[in-house]
C-alpha cells in the first residue's frame, strides 16, 4: 500500500555508484536508486567487499529426529544447552519430522555461498546424535531429515548495522552470526530510518562496523 515492489527470484550480480544514482545488475536487467538498503546474508562478504570487514562464512547443519507426541510443540519448548562439548539448540516437533536440532557453535568454514555441500556430513550426524542421547531422553536416534544453512559470522558475534563509510546513500545489516532472523522487525526499522533519514533513534551504535575497519 506504500507502493513497494517486490522482486523475486533474481539474483543481484553488483551494485555501482553512477553519481547522481546507485545502480543493480541484476539478473532481470538494472534497477537504479537514490538509497540501497544491502541484507545479502551469506552473499553479504562480496556486496560489502569494499568495507573490508572480517565476515566468516559457516556451513551449518540441521537435523530432524523421530519423537513420541509428549516432545510436541503443546509440551516441549524450544531449547539452548551449552555444555563442554558445545552449544544446541532445536525445537519441539511442529512437522512429521520430529525434533529439530542443530549445533550452534560449530561450522564448517566456507570460501563462498556457492561451495556448499547439501549432503549429510558423518561427524555433523554423530555429534548431533551425541547430544540427543545425551540431553533429550526419549528423543529417537533414527533421523528423518536433513538440512543445511549459513552463518555469517563477525568476530564478536554481534551484527553489522552501518552506512557505508565511502557513501552514506548505502546501508547495510550483515554478520548476523546465526541470530539474525529473531531480530528481523527491529533491523527493518534501523536499517529504513538510515536509508531514509540518516540515523536512527534505537541503540544500534555499537553495531557499527568501524569497530573492525578502524583502530
Amino acid at each position: 500500500s506504500a507502493g513497494a515492489e517486490t522482486q523475486f527470484d533474481t539474483l543481484v550480480h553488483r551494485w555501482r555508484d553512477d553519481g547522481s544514482a546507485i545502480s543493480m545488475e541484476t539478473s532481470h536487467g538494472t534497477f537504479t536508486c537514490d538509497r540501497l538498503v544491502i541484507a545479502a546474508g551469506p552473499w553479504a562478504g562480496q556486496m560489502l567487499a569494499d568495507l573490508g570487514a572480517p565476515l566468516q562464512l559457516r556451513r551449518q547443519s540441521l537435523f530432524w529426529f523421530e519423537a513420541p507426541a509428549n516432545h510436541s510443540f503443546h509440551k516441549m519448548p524450544p531449547f539452548l544447552f551449552e555444555d563442554p562439548q558445545g552449544a544446541y539448540y532445536g525445537f519441539p516437533a511442529t512437522s512429521p519430522f520430529g525434533v529439530k536440532v542443530g549445533d550452534h557453535g560449530y561450522g564448517q568454514p566456507l570460501a563462498s555461498p556457492e561451495a556448499i555441500d547439501r549432503d549429510i556430513d558423518p561427524s555433523d550426524q554423530q555429534r548431533l546424535e551425541a547430544f540427543v542421547a545425551r540431553r533429550l531422553p526419549g528423543v529417537s536416534q533414527s533421523i528423518t531429515n536433513h538440512a543445511t544453512c549459513y552463518y555469517t559470522m563477525s568476530p564478536d558475534e554481534h551484527f553489522l548495522v552501518d552506512r557505508l563509510p565511502s557513501d552514506e546513500r548505502i546501508c547495510f545489516a550483515a554478520g548476523l552470526s546465526g541470530h539474525g532472523y529473531k531480530f528481523a522487525p527491529v533491523l527493518g526499522e534501523a536499517l529504513a530510518d538510515l536509508a531514509t533519514e540518516g540515523s536512527t533513534a534505537l541503540p544500534v551504535d555499537f553495531l557499527s562496523a568501524r569497530r573492525f575497519t578502524t583502530h
